[in-house]
């Protein structure tokens, strides 16, 4: 019995560790071809891409067999697929599709399946998720962090100020190995929230990632990222949620808020970037209670396809784009959401997630999660993992 479960950790171990280079591998390869035009002096261009178009749905094959696997994983664990909520949720999402087809035809809907794509993995992951080999994950974790902040470093002395110039004359905002800074702060925050809760024996990991976050928030200068990663820096200190944690955090999130424009010495920051959002997050809400077909429209691969670009505004959180494209049903969805994951962790099992739904929680009003990769990933899976004794209690009250 024990060399049989010997072989079985063996080979999970080999399938979270290939399974977690290859997302590595594949995110530096559909952003290649931009970052190797922009050091090349090229244009910066966010809303076009002019690469080989297969590059770009590698990420959708991660998505496919993940997919596929968590629903093998379920099979085998002898659990039912989905349960009675998160049925109920698919088949609201299923209403939303067909209202996109029928009124936006067959590309715009299958946009929208895209973009909801990590949130149908997230309703049945689980399974596959316990399966996790933490030590050999956060190992690789901290590689993908080291390897963006080296490659940021890199472009300190060699990247054109595409994103201008600070300190005289240094590139600001070094992506690393993302097109949009943000997007590097926000992989830096979800692989640090992940390698938080995965590695309980490595405590030098978990505390030269943390460092290694900070300081690629700051290159990118990134509000968000900035002060999150302060945030998890405090949350390490503090051990788990407590109310000596928000108050602590809530007075250091106040004072670098107010002083945000300095931080990320970028004029005007705050109320350019936070007002826009809020602006654009103000229209979406008065649409959830009236739109009903926009399923797919209010989403970053929309924007790009000339074919089916409709909007005259940017969409640049989860949240905004959670109610665009689900409309009538955005809120029951997030109310059967949030009761579908608090049975699903037996509320009182979750501190192992606790880095995890920090990041998400803030990225999401900043960032459209669901279509960031691989930081959607990395939050599906963070989001389902138990660590330590949060584990067992889980196994055995769920």
């Amino acid at each position: 019995m024990d060399s049989l479960n010997s072989k079985k950790m063996s080979k999970n171990k080999s399938l979270w560790g290939w399974l977690f280079y290859t997302i590595l591998l594949f995110t530096f390869l559909q952003n290649y071809y931009d970052l190797q035009a922009i050091m090349d002096g090229g244009k910066l261009d966010l809303l076009n891409y002019e690469g080989p178009t297969f590059i770009k749905l590698l990420k959708d094959l991660i998505y496919i067999t993940i997919f596929i696997v968590s629903l093998h994983y379920a099979w085998k664990a002898n659990v039912a697929i989905f349960s009675p909520l998160s049925f109920l949720i698919v088949l609201l999402i299923i209403s939303c599709f067909v209202s996109s087809l029928l009124s936006n035809g067959v590309l715009l809907s299958i946009i929208g399946l895209r973009w909801c794509f990590p949130f149908l993995i997230f309703l049945l992951a689980r399974p596959f998720v316990e399966s996790i080999d933490a030590e050999s994950v956060a190992k690789i974790l901290f590689l993908g962090v080291s390897f963006c902040f080296a490659a940021q470093i890199y472009q300190i002395f060699n990247m054109p100020p595409i994103y201008g110039e600070i300190l005289g004359s240094i590139p600001a905002r070094t992506p690393g190995i993302f097109l949009a800074p943000n997007s590097a702060a926000f992989f830096a925050c979800s692989s640090c929230a992940l390698v938080m809760s995965l590695s309980k024996r490595n405590k030098n990991i978990v505390m030269l990632t943390i460092i290694l976050t900070c300081l690629i928030s700051i290159l990118a200068q990134s509000g968000t990222g900035i002060i999150c990663s302060i945030l998890l820096l405090i949350y390490h200190w503090m051990g788990r949620f407590s109310i000596s944690f928000f108050v602590f955090a809530g007075f250091i999130f106040l004072v670098m808020l107010l002083n945000l424009d300095s931080l990320t010495m970028r004029e005007d920051y705050v109320s350019a970037s936070g007002g826009n959002r809020l602006d654009v997050f103000l229209k979406m809400l008065t649409l959830a209670f009236t739109s009903f077909d926009g399923f797919g429209l209010y989403t970053n691969a929309a924007m790009l396809n000339q074919s089916t670009a409709k909007l005259d505004f940017v969409l640049d959180s989860l949240w905004a784009s959670w109610l665009g494209n689900f409309g009538i049903y955005a809120l029951p969805i997030l109310f059967l959401t949030i009761m579908f994951y608090y049975q699903a962790v037996c509320s009182k099992t979750w501190h192992g997630r606790q880095p995890v739904l920090l990041v998400f929680l803030l990225f999401s009003m900043t960032s459209i999660v669901f279509e960031a990769f691989p930081m959607n990933i990395y939050i599906v899976f963070g989001l389902w993992f138990a660590g330590g004794a949060d584990k067992t209690q889980a196994n055995a009250r769920c």
